[in-house]
């Protein structure tokens, strides 16, 4: 469990960095809409190449729906919460919904990191590898949202800090508490992710990437996302 932990700290620690670079470096709208077409493609990948592929070896459909449907009612109804009221109250104010999307899926990124251990070191460095890309598109996105919102800079670090970290309880959660948690709370767990990290490509992050300035490149840099951790998985295999 400790080298799990001590591993799940590089991908925590290349978010904070990437958050620094976004404050310090200040890019372009372009510059934003690449990171998000990015994180897109490598959240959307690592939908298709660890969740998809472990809730379909568990053939348990009904606390996969389950965990699915809550996740799409409890977002959904964030969502309405946050789209009532004056419009022009998003500005300093936290985009809820955003914030939690991405925390599901940070602890769900340590939950793999936590079961990759669990199956070998080998598999747990690569897949650490590959989740570390995962984080620094979401932290140079998050920064981004969150500086949009006119949320002041430290406090935009502070609040990408703190979010990351919870792939570090994510890790914990995956190796301690997965041999005794029953199978149908794991698979409802993983069917719950699943729904959530969907929203967040496709409610948040390419919604948000379209409205900026979006190119032929920016467009592909989703791909690229996507190719980077379909390389990643096929060399773990």
């Amino acid at each position: 469990m400790k080298t799990a932990l001590l591993y799940s700290l590089i991908p925590v620690a290349a978010a904070v960095f990437a958050a620094l670079a976004a404050i310090f470096l200040k890019g372009s709208g372009r510059l934003q809409s690449i990171v998000q077409h990015l994180a897109s493609g490598v959240v959307f990948a690592a939908v298709a190449l660890e969740i998809t592929p472990d809730l379909m070896e568990r053939h348990a459909p009904i606390p996969t729906a389950i965990g699915f449907i809550v996740a799409v009612l409890a977002l959904l109804l964030l969502a309405k919460g946050e789209q009532g009221g004056d419009p022009r109250a998003g500005k300093g104010r936290l985009p809820r919904v955003y914030l939690c999307a991405i925390a599901i899926d940070l602890l769900l990124d340590g939950f793999v990191i936590g079961i990759g251990f669990l199956g070998g070191t080998r598999q747990g460095r690569l897949l650490t590898l590959a989740l570390t890309l995962e984080l620094v598109a979401l932290g140079l996105a998050l920064v981004g949202e969150l500086q949009e919102r006119s949320i002041p800079t430290w406090k935009s670090f502070g609040i990408t800090a703190v979010i990351s970290s919870l792939l570090i309880l994510g890790t914990g959660i995956g190796v301690g508490l997965l041999s005794v948690a029953p199978a149908w709370a794991v698979t409802a767990a993983l069917g719950f992710g699943e729904a959530a990290l969907l929203y967040l490509v496709t409610e948040e992050l390419l919604r948000e990437a379209h409205e900026r300035e979006d190119t032929s490149f920016t467009t592909a840099t989703f791909f690229l996302g996507f190719l980077a951790i379909l390389l990643a998985d096929v060399v773990t295999r």
